[in-house]
């Protein structure tokens, strides 16, 4: 006799001819029902012998949008840009629009009274760079006669770590004096002075020795 489960057959027959599905086994019984993978819909019945329940295809993701291109480019140019350009800045704060502004630097720019015609120096150097107009004078031990320091757009000095006095002469945009300071010894400092568009610093005793005081005119000529 063969075994009881050699003899089982596929499907039983009931009455009327009609073919029934064979029982899931006790063991088996934990799979009738399965859930369906969409949310929205009840598990689905699994029959014996019959077909898995088919998987709703999911949409591909979409891609992560590039990073690069003109936009980003341009953006990014933007936030590169936290401080301003030279040629950002305002042409007061250049010196573009000083009509007394020493053209250019050095031998053969001249600093002259307009007034009595008096030389308050022979050789004007100019600091209109952030970095020229923090540094100023300091480090430097003199400021020989006939030398000065036009430092522009400025507006108020101090004389701190300074190894020497100086004079200072505050202009506006017209070469006209606001403040004349004569003999500021080191570790002092200026009130500001809104009106001023440069600060000419000079050796000290020259705003005496060429009787330059506030409301003079004075210009730089090469």
């Amino acid at each position: 006799m063969a075994a009881a489960a050699h003899l089982r057959s596929r499907h039983f027959v009931r009455r009327g001819g009609r073919a029934a599905a064979a029982p899931v086994p006790a063991r088996d019984r934990a799979a009738r029902r399965v859930p369906d993978p969409r949310p929205h819909r009840r598990s689905a019945r699994l029959r014996a012998g019959g077909p898995a329940p088919a998987l709703r295809k999911t949409r591909a993701a979409r891609p992560a949008p590039r990073r690069g291109g003109r936009n980003r480019g341009a953006s990014l140019a933007q936030a590169v840009r936290t401080f301003p350009r030279r040629g950002d800045l305002p042409a007061r704060a250049q010196g573009r629009g000083l009509a007394r502004a020493a053209p250019d630097s050095g031998q053969g720019v001249k600093l002259v009274n307009r007034r009595n015609g008096a030389i308050l120096a022979a050789r004007v150097e100019r600091a209109s760079r952030l970095w020229e107009r923090m540094r100023g004078l300091l480090g430097r031990r003199e400021l020989p006669q006939g030398d000065a320091l036009a430092i522009e757009p400025c507006n108020s000095i101090h004389t701190f770590f300074m190894a020497f006095a100086i004079d200072a002469a505050f202009l506006d945009r017209n070469g006209k004096v606001i403040r004349a300071l004569s003999d500021l010894q080191p570790y002092r400092a200026t009130r500001i002075h809104p009106t001023a568009a440069q600060v000419v610093e000079l050796p000290a005793g020259t705003l005496a020795r060429t009787d330059t005081r506030a409301g003079d005119e004075v210009g730089f000529e090469v």
